[in-house]
């Protein structure tokens, strides 16, 4: 086999991790790279829907830490580079390798976990993770923040971690938005997940007392039962694919974020291009990634509803514009420096 470099992608198979699995692959295949690399997928990425997959080779693995040992040892030895891209170390320390570990999950640094048994999972993910950690390997992560946090956690130092961060936005087109209409969008894209503080922006909006000369619709990527009410409205889409997501930034004016904590915010990036102004929840990686037209409180309502009202009356409103750097080159360039 004249292939150099492992992409171990176990875990990785929707959401967010997915994209950044696609779009390091489209990177590698534009440098002409991809017959040098090797991957492992995640079973259960659906590698039928996307012609992209059918350009790799790929060994599918079950997302099982026996499954992971067995695949490293029937294949590793054949690599001279180890690219872990779902945050965890190799299943047993390689001395003899090139490894670098791509650490995108800030919850497992942090105690945001629903329930009691995610939150003692979320510890003994911690634990493994320092574990299975080697002097050796290089970790990268997407902000600074995110840097101090890992070397914090897992005992890491500073010198061995770098700030990547990778992106794909390039194709959002920029739409031009009428911010004094009389019909104001705000979307929140989310999940359900505690630290995504769904329940304080639903409050917030509730006590908001906008204009009564204009209509204030908040779209949320959740299933739930809309809600109508003087002149608000809370519009529950779902789980909406990419394509579909585009056309809502599109028709939005406002993405408001009240997350406790991110790893990066793409949903923020992908606004910001499209035209949105952004409404972010005063976190480290907000504040590391853009200039937002207005930050608030997360742990406070009427600190979130001040600013939507804010918004809402275009009260000396500052445009929102990207700060964070895409590093999809120097990240490249990085792993495939010894192949």
């Amino acid at each position: 086999m004249d292939k150099k470099i492992l992409i171990d992608s176990i875990y990785i198979h929707s959401f967010g991790g997915k994209e950044l699995l696609e779009y390091l692959i489209v990177s590698i295949k534009k440098r002409g790279l991809l017959n040098k690399t090797v991957f492992f997928f995640d079973i259960r990425l659906n590698t039928e829907e996307n012609l992209l997959f059918k350009d790799c080779f790929f060994y599918k693995i079950k997302p099982r830490v026996s499954s992971r040992i067995s695949a490293y040892k029937n294949y590793s030895k054949n690599f001279k580079t180890v690219v872990c891209l779902s945050n965890i170390p190799p299943p047993y320390k390689i001395l003899n390798k090139k490894v670098f570990i791509y650490f995108h999950n800030l919850l497992l640094t942090q105690d945001f976990s629903n329930g009691l048994y995610n939150l003692i999972l979320n510890r003994l993910k911690k634990i493994y993770i320092k574990k299975k950690n080697s002097p050796n390997y290089d970790w990268i992560v997407q902000t600074n923040y995110m840097k101090d946090q890992v070397a914090m956690s897992f005992s890491i130092k500073k010198n061995k971690i770098k700030v990547y961060p990778f992106f794909d936005i390039d194709k959002i087109k920029l739409s031009n938005k009428n911010f004094k209409s009389s019909t104001l969008n705000f979307l929140y894209v989310t999940s359900e997940l505690k630290h995504k503080n769904l329940k304080k922006l639903i409050n917030a909006y509730k006590l908001s007392k906008f204009s009564s000369k204009k209509i204030i619709n908040l779209y949320i990527t959740i299933k739930g039962d809309d809600i109508s009410y003087e002149n608000k409205n809370i519009k529950y889409i779902g789980k909406i694919e990419k394509k579909e997501l585009l056309i809502f930034y599109k028709k939005s004016h406002y993405l408001i974020y009240p997350s406790y904590a991110e790893s990066l915010g793409l949903p923020v990036l992908e606004a910001i291009k499209s035209g949105c102004n952004v409404i972010l929840s005063n976190i480290p990686t907000f504040k590391e990634i853009c200039n937002s037209s207005l930050f608030f409180d997360p742990k406070s309502e009427h600190s979130i509803s001040k600013s939507m009202i804010r918004a809402v009356n275009n009260d000396y409103i500052k445009r929102s514009n990207i700060v964070v750097k895409n590093k999809i080159d120097n990240f490249i360039e990085l792993i495939f420096k010894n192949v």
